[in-house]
C-alpha cells in the first residue's frame, strides 16, 4: 500500500510538472515580442558607445535565442505536454533561458556606457524590466527563471558596485537596490510557482475524482442493468413452474376431479397454494423494486375518483388476515368524493405494503386505523396508524434499506424479505410524493403517505381544503424519518 501511495504521489508530481511546462509555453507568446522590442531599443541607444560590430553580433544572438523560443512555442502551443516529455522540455527551456540571460548580462558588464547617467539609468531600467517580465513568463519553471535572472541582473549589479568603488555613492545605493530587487524577484517567482503547483494539483485531483465518479457511475449503471436483467430472467423462470403449482393446487383444493380423501390433504393443498401466492408476490415485489431502482418502472396513471372507497377495497383484501390476529382494521370515513391522480395498481401496492406491515408487526388484539387528511398546501395524506411494536430511529433507517429488517425478536419471527418499505418509498417518489414514518418502540407506528396538490382531485371534500395540516408528533424517544 505504501508503495502504491508513493507511486501515486510521484505520478501526480510528474503531471504537475507537465502542467507547469504547459504554462511556460503559453507565456512565450508575451515574452517573444517584448524581448525583440527591448533588444532593438538597447541596440539603438548603445550604438554611439559600443562597437557596432559587437552590438550587431549581440543583437543577432538575442534574436536567434528568441527565435528558438518562438519555434518551440509555435510547435507546442495548444497541445498537451505528456508527463514523460516535461522534464526534457524543461531542460531545453532552461538552456535557452541561460543563453538569453548571459546575452542580456553583456550590456551591464562590457557595454555599460561611461556617460551620460541618463543612458546608464535607461540601461538599468531595461534590464530590470526584462527581469521583472521573467517573473510572469518563466516563474512556472524555476530552473529556467533562475537561469535567466541571475546572469541578467548580477553583471549590472556588480558594475554598479564597481562604479561606486570609484567614488560614486549613488552607484552603491543603486547596486544595493538592485541586489534587493533581485531577491524580491526570486521570492515572488517562487511564490507564484508554488501557487501554480497547488492550483494544478487541485485541478488534477478534481479531474481524477470526476473520472473516478464517472467510472463508478458507469459501473453502477451496468451492474443495475445486469441486476434488472437477471431478476427479470429469474422471475420469468420462476413464474412458469410457480403458475403451474398454483393452478394445480387450486384444482386440487376445489377437488375438480374427485375428492382427495383425507381432510389433511386439503389442508396441505391450501398451505401449498398460500405459500405459492406468497412467493409470487415476493417475486413481483423484487422485480418492481429492481425496476424502480434502475429507472425502468413507469406509472400508468389514471383518475381514482373516490379515494376513500379505493382504500376500503384495499383494506378489505386484508380483513381476513387482521381477523386471524383478532385485530381491528378501520378506514375512517368522511372524505367521500375526494380523488387522486395516480397509478391504481401501484397505489394499491403502496397501501397494501403499509397495511400488511401494520398488521404483521401489531400484536394480537391490536388496532390499525387508516385516514385521509388534507394538507395546508393543498396536498393529500394517507395516514396509517397502528398499535404495534414500533421502531427506534436506527431501526427505521434499517427498515428503509433494501432487504433491511429491524432487529427485534418480533421482526425476526415474522416472514418478510425487507423490501416492502423501500419499494413503497420508491413508488411514492414516482408519484412525486413522500413517505414519513414516526414510530416509538412498544407504542406503535404512524406512516404518512403524502401526495402533492397537483395529484389531488377535489370533489365533495374540496370544502375542507383549508383544514389545518395534520400535526407531526415530536415526543422524546420517537424515531422520525421522511423520504421524498
Amino acid at each position: 500500500m505504501q508503495g502504491q501511495a508513493a507511486n501515486s504521489e510521484a505520478d501526480l508530481e510528474t503531471r504537475i510538472a507537465a502542467g507547469r511546462i504547459e504554462s511556460l509555453i503559453r507565456q512565450q507568446s508575451l515574452a517573444v515580442p517584448v524581448t525583440l522590442v527591448n533588444s532593438v531599443l538597447v541596440f539603438v541607444l548603445l550604438m554611439g558607445t559600443a562597437p557596432t560590430g559587437f552590438l550587431s553580433a549581440w543583437l543577432a544572438a538575442i534574436w536567434a535565442a528568441t527565435g528558438i523560443r518562438a519555434a518551440i512555442w509555435l510547435r507546442l502551443r495548444g497541445k498537451t505536454v505528456a508527463p514523460d516529455a516535461a522534464a526534457g522540455l524543461g531542460r531545453r527551456f532552461t538552456v535557452i533561458a541561460l543563453g538569453s540571460g548571459l546575452l542580456w548580462g553583456l550590456p551591464g558588464l562590457v557595454m555599460f556606457p561611461e556617460s551620460p547617467i541618463a543612458l546608464q539609468g535607461f540601461l538599468v531600467f531595461v534590464l530590470g524590466g526584462m527581469s521583472a517580465g521573467a517573473v510572469a513568463t518563466l516563474s512556472s519553471h524555476m530552473p529556467a527563471f533562475c537561469a535567466f535572472l541571475l546572469p541578467t541582473l548580477a553583471p549590472v549589479i556588480a558594475r554598479l558596485f564597481y562604479e561606486g568603488g570609484q567614488g560614486g555613492m549613488a552607484y552603491v545605493a543603486m547596486g544595493t537596490m538592485g541586489l534587493i530587487y533581485l531577491l524580491v524577484l526570486l521570492a515572488t517567482a517562487r511564490s507564484l510557482n508554488e501557487m501554480l503547483s497547488r492550483s494544478l494539483a487541485l485541478q488534477l485531483e478534481k479531474s481524477d475524482l470526476a473520472e473516478t465518479l464517472a467510472a463508478a457511475r458507469t459501473e453502477a449503471e451496468a451492474a443495475s442493468i445486469a441486476k434488472s436483467e437477471f431478476l427479470a430472467m429469474v422471475s420469468h423462470e420462476l413464474r412458469t413452474p410457480l403458475n403451474a403449482v398454483l393452478g394445480f393446487s387450486e384444482l386440487l383444493e376445489r377437488q375438480v376431479h374427485g375428492p382427495l380423501g383425507h381432510a389433511r390433504y386439503r389442508d396441505y393443498v391450501q398451505h401449498i397454494r398460500n405459500s405459492g401466492n406468497h412467493l409470487m408476490h415476493l417475486i413481483d415485489d423484487l422485480l418492481c423494486l429492481s425496476r424502480a431502482g434502475s429507472g425502468g418502472l413507469t406509472l400508468v396513471e389514471d383518475e381514482i375518483p373516490d379515494l376513500e372507497d379505493f382504500l376500503k377495497q384495499c383494506a378489505g383484501l386484508l380483513k381476513i388476515r387482521a381477523a386471524q390476529k383478532r385485530q381491528v382494521l378501520t378506514v375512517v370515513e368522511g372524505r367521500r368524493g375526494l380523488g387522486l391522480r395516480a397509478d391504481p395498481v401501484r397505489l394499491r401496492q403502496i397501501v397494501l405494503n403499509v397495511l400488511s406491515n401494520a398488521i404483521k408487526f401489531t400484536p394480537d388484539g391490536g388496532e390499525t386505523i387508516m385516514t385521509i387528511r388534507r394538507q395546508r398546501s393543498g396536498g393529500l395524506s394517507i395516514v396509517v396508524r397502528d398499535t404495534g411494536i414500533g421502531m427506534s430511529e436506527q431501526e427505521l433507517k434499517v427498515a428503509l434499506e433494501s432487504f433491511g429488517r429491524a432487529d427485534s425478536s418480533h421482526s425476526r419471527s415474522t416472514e418478510g424479505a425487507g423490501i416492502g418499505l423501500p419499494l413503497t418509498a420508491s413508488l411514492m417518489k414516482l408519484h412525486q410524493g413522500e413517505i414519513e414514518i414516526v414510530s416509538r418502540p412498544n407504542t406503535g407506528t404512524k406512516v404518512s403517505l403524502r401526495f402533492p396538490p397537483e395529484r389531488v382531485i377535489d370533489g365533495a371534500g374540496a370544502a375542507e381544503l383549508q383544514a389545518p395540516r395534520e400535526p407531526r408528533e415530536q415526543h422524546a424517544g420517537h424515531g422520525s424519518i421522511s423520504v421524498a
